[in-house]
């Protein structure tokens, strides 16, 4: 536990199974009721990802430790390096081994790891369509073919990962698909929330649309340790980094350099509506346009949604 390594590890995993950052709980919340109690949802999310990864955690390596016992082998050298994308296929295929009838039930596993895959895949989706039909309204009226263009390019760029190369690929995607991009991109969302925002307007809102206020721990969770968690885990993924290998081959340094240049794309697009909300405001002198990107919108929720097509059920 005193490994600075492991916690790293353990927040990029919470990345990916809670998915802060990543625009599919933004998405799915603006079609929400602004009375919706998303207090109470964030909780209940949170507490069932935790079981489920908790769980998760024992089947896994409960399963490792006992390919370990059959093989004679510390539980280290079970799997190669850098396996750890794929530890669940090679864990729970081997419990599953053990059963009286592994045919059947290995085939319910694939199948749930198929509907899980496809389930993960209509969040994303729709994030990125939601995202660029606000921005060009021509997509929300010809949505079934921008979902279609959209997915036909999606599996055009996933083709290479189911090459005999694919899981080189896929190795390299987990390693540079997350920090140190998605981690600063959660941050200038926490810091936006609770300090451009502010946390009394978020406090008032709560007030007003759910009838209570979050308590003192939430509040400063939000205003303090939030952001001051992400910055340390973003220095820790500039700090700690450790060669990328699969198995026994090694990626060449160019490669490291491409998946950084990745990192910064990510991270592109912030820049980029920064300097154009900068331009737009062409009134005031400079002081007054830069403080301008620094103000919280009051549109309300209510006008937000019927401005972006989102409150046809209300």
């Amino acid at each position: 536990l005193k490994d600075m390594k492991v916690w790293f590890s353990a927040a990029n995993q919470i990345f990916f199974t809670l998915g802060p950052g990543l625009s599919v709980l933004t998405t799915y919340g603006s079609y929400n009721l602004p009375t919706n109690n998303c207090y109470y949802d964030a909780l209940i999310a949170v507490l069932a990802n935790f079981i489920a990864s908790f769980l998760a955690g024992f089947v896994v390596f409960s399963g490792l430790g006992h390919m370990a016992y059959r093989l004679k082998k510390h539980i280290t050298n079970v799997v190669g390096q850098g396996q750890g994308a794929s530890l669940s296929f090679i864990a729970y295929p081997e419990i599953l081994a053990t059963f009286k009838y592994p045919t059947f039930f290995s085939i319910l596993f694939f199948l749930m790891v198929i509907n899980l895959g496809l389930d993960s895949d209509f969040g994303g989706l729709e994030a990125m369509y939601t995202a660029l039909s606000d921005e060009y309204p021509l997509l929300k009226r010809n949505r079934k073919y921008g979902m279609l263009i959209m997915c036909g390019l999606l599996i055009l760029a996933c083709l290479p990962t189911v090459t005999q190369g694919g899981n080189y690929i896929v190795q390299f995607l987990d390693k540079f698909s997350t920090a140190p991009s998605l981690m600063l991109i959660v941050m200038l969302e926490a810091i936006t929330a609770t300090w451009i925002y502010g946390i009394k307007n978020l406090v008032n809102d709560m007030r007003l649309n759910l009838g209570f206020e979050p308590n003192l721990f939430f509040r400063v969770a939000w205003t303090i340790l939030c952001p001051f968690i992400v910055i340390s885990l973003m220095i820790l993924s500039l700090t700690y980094s450790d060669p990328l290998i699969y198995g026994n081959y090694e990626y060449p340094q160019w490669s490291i350099i491409f998946g950084w240049c990745l990192n910064i794309c990510f991270i592109l697009p912030v820049l980029f509506y920064i300097l154009q909300t900068f331009f737009q405001c062409t009134h005031g002198t400079m002081r007054e346009r830069l403080q301008q990107l620094f103000r919280a919108n009051k549109t309300s929720s209510i006008k937000w949604q019927q401005e972006n097509g989102r409150t046809a059920n209300i």
